[in-house]
């Protein structure tokens, strides 16, 4: 973890690191797992709740912070952080693609930017994070990936409905599409747009192993973020069909953080895995 990059808070809501203190320490380290094995001095606070036997039935009090050194074994839960406020739909989160990428990489005209240099078209800079946007990047985080000068999704041939969501975000801000087919049961779709690859891959990243949530989506209400799960389930899920009531739906990712962050996102739905 560095300075500027974001965590979840205790309140589910996500906040930039402004400081990262390091100092020398001796002393026992404790090993707690949840989902991963972490290692935290005596002294660091955690967000747990405690269980208890009351009136013959085991009770789980609200969370509260404790030391780790106070963290008893079996009696214990570490939590996930819930959202625990609402995002009014009517405030779409905007990306500046001027704020994502590196200085000196790009040249802006109005509304529009476009790579430094007299190569590549100019593209509009901004990106309102609406259900339909966050469909697309959900795609991405599943069937997506980018190389220096494209982004590329891949689809069954049949799922002709997505490669239309994907062609409609490319033309609201400018970029070319182009749909081939690399083997006949396929359908893939390019985004010719180096500058388009290098918003996908700082937002989203580029390999399997390294997809994660975007912040933006992370900031949205829920209708944009349940878009967002709708995305990565197409891709990488399992959905059953409903014929009871309730159903269990599945979704496999080789990325540790995705994984989590989707975890988080689907608590705030009330969707517990």
């Amino acid at each position: 973890i560095s300075p500027g990059d974001s965590v979840r808070t205790h309140t589910g809501g996500v906040q930039p690191v402004r400081n990262l203190q390091v100092k020398h320490y001796e002393g026992p380290l404790y090993h707690l797992r949840a989902g991963e094995v972490m290692r935290v001095t005596g002294e660091h606070p955690l967000w747990v709740a405690s269980s208890e036997m009351r009136d013959g039935a085991v009770q789980i009090s609200e969370p509260s912070w404790k030391n780790a050194a106070d963290v008893r074994e079996g009696i214990d839960y570490l939590c996930i952080p819930k959202k625990t406020y609402t995002t009014k739909a009517n405030e779409p989160q905007t990306l500046y693609i001027s704020d994502i990428l590196d200085e000196g990489t790009y040249r802006i005209k109005g509304d529009l930017i476009a790579p430094k240099g007299n190569a590549g078209k100019y593209i509009s800079n901004k990106i309102d994070v609406t259900p339909d946007v966050a469909f697309v990047l959900g795609l991405f985080v599943s069937e997506g990936n980018t190389t220096d000068s494209a982004v590329y999704f891949t689809f069954s041939a049949s799922e002709t409905g997505y490669v239309d969501c994907v062609r409609d975000f490319a033309k609201k801000i400018g970029v070319h599409c182009r749909q081939y087919a690399a083997k006949k049961s396929t359908a893939n779709v390019c985004l010719h747009s180096s500058i388009l690859a290098s918003v996908f891959s700082k937002l989203c990243g580029s390999k399997a192993v390294e997809k994660r949530v975007p912040d933006a989506i992370l900031a949205s209400n829920d209708d944009v973020q349940r878009a967002f799960l709708s995305g990565v389930f197409a891709g990488d899920g399992s959905v059953p069909e409903f014929r009871t009531g309730s159903a269990t739906a599945t979704i496999t990712t080789v990325s540790p953080v995705a994984i989590e962050q989707i975890r988080a996102m689907l608590l705030g739905q009330d969707v517990y895995s």
